[in-house]
């Protein structure tokens, strides 16, 4: 588990150096990219802790947090569009993938386990992801700057610190794993 979750942090960290420069040419692709990269190995990591801990299965429960995630990521696909111009394929692959990553991330935990434990610590985390995540492609796709007007800054400080809180606790839930 915890070697999965270091290599999906890593891929992270490559989206992360990718997204400085997400202006240029071809840098916010290799961001998504890299991010995409990092869920899916997200997704690996969480379900395979669920299965060597045995985590009960609730059906009800996987297909409510199923059906929620899914219209999350409809609503704000169709709400986004627009703007995506030649990325809507892989922003909506994209959104799909970090709605697994949250899925299998809630999937895992057992509310019979006090907290802290790793499943609760990963499934803040990737709320937290998504949530970042959601602020991030609306600044881009449907609030952006006014075209030659600089970025203000003023919407870092709420992605950065979902961001940076999301990673941390998905980071943490290695201590409990």
């Amino acid at each position: 588990y915890s070697m999965l979750i270091a290599i999906g942090l890593a891929f992270c960290f490559a989206g992360d150096v990718y997204l400085i420069d997400g202006d240029q040419q071809g840098m916010f692709e290799r961001g998504l990219a890299s991010f995409l990269a990092g869920h899916i190995i997200f997704v690996a990591a969480f379900t395979s802790v669920q299965g060597a801990k045995n985590v009960p299965l609730s059906l009800e429960r996987e297909l409510a947090v199923a059906a929620v995630l899914a219209l999350y990521v409809l609503l704000m696909f169709f709400y986004m569009r627009a703007g995506m111009g030649t990325m809507q394929g892989p922003v909506l692959l994209y959104m799909v993938v970090i709605a697994l990553m949250a899925h299998r991330a809630i999937g895992g935990v057992d509310l019979s386990v006090p907290f802290p434990s790793q499943a609760t610590l990963a499934a803040g985390g990737a709320i937290l992801f998504m949530a970042s995540d959601t602020m991030l492609a609306l600044n881009r796709f449907v609030f952006p700057p006014a075209e030659g007007a600089p970025e203000d800054g003023r919407d870092r400080i709420w992605v950065l610190t979902t961001y940076y809180a999301g990673i941390a606790l998905i980071a943490l839930s290695c201590a409990y794993a």
